[in-house]
């Protein structure tokens, strides 16, 4: 016995196990680039742009929300800039008129990693001037339903935030929740979107 346990076999199989392992480590490794570079983006500013649009995502649902939310702002023929929260500093958000921001929720109630960076800069006074509305995205089963949205909307009014519409909390399949919101928005600080994009 020279330790050939299966000869060719063995050989095969050991290679297909190296082939998958390997496939799973590039394909992991591209998944977590594609969130970093995704939560790392510099926001493209379009000229006179007035609406911020963020997102606070984990999965990715919260940031395809805010993608369909600015794309209906600007079909109504809205200025818009798309950031994902963490990209922005506090500050930042004065400089529009409205800031829009949908934020998920992981864990047990907590805000999405990407968002940490930014509660974690916010202190007094720091979003004084600031307009914003929060969709908050979560699950009812979980004991803090939409906890990472609270979160965010407690830090942003303790920083001098202005809250312009209650927090919308969306259970589940967030599509409703979301049409419900953006025609609050509509109805109530007259923002224009197309119901079609």
């Amino acid at each position: 016995h020279e330790g050939t346990w299966g000869g060719f076999w063995s050989g095969l199989l050991n290679l297909i196990v190296s082939l998958a392992l390997l496939t799973l480590t590039v394909t992991g490794f591209y998944s977590w680039l594609r969130r970093w570079r995704r939560d790392h983006q510099v926001p493209q500013v379009t000229a006179g742009a007035d609406i911020l649009v963020a997102h606070a995502s984990q999965t990715g649902t919260a940031a395809r929300l805010a993608q369909a939310t600015a794309h209906a702002l600007e079909a109504g023929g809205e200025k818009v800039v798309l950031a994902p929260l963490g990209t922005l500093a506090p500050s930042e958000l004065a400089r529009f008129r409205l800031a829009l921001i949908l934020a998920s929720t992981t864990g047990e109630g907590a805000i999405p990693d990407s968002a940490l960076r930014f509660v974690k800069r916010l202190h007094t006074n720091m979003a004084a001037g600031a307009h914003f509305a929060l969709l908050g995205l979560g699950d009812r089963s979980y004991a803090h339903f939409c906890g990472g949205a609270e979160t965010l909307r407690s830090a942003l009014l303790s920083a001098g935030g202005t809250e312009v519409v209650p927090l919308a909390r969306a259970n589940g399949d967030p599509s409703v929740t979301w049409s419900e919101w953006l025609s609050t928005l509509g109805q109530r600080l007259g923002l224009r979107y197309s119901s079609t994009s």
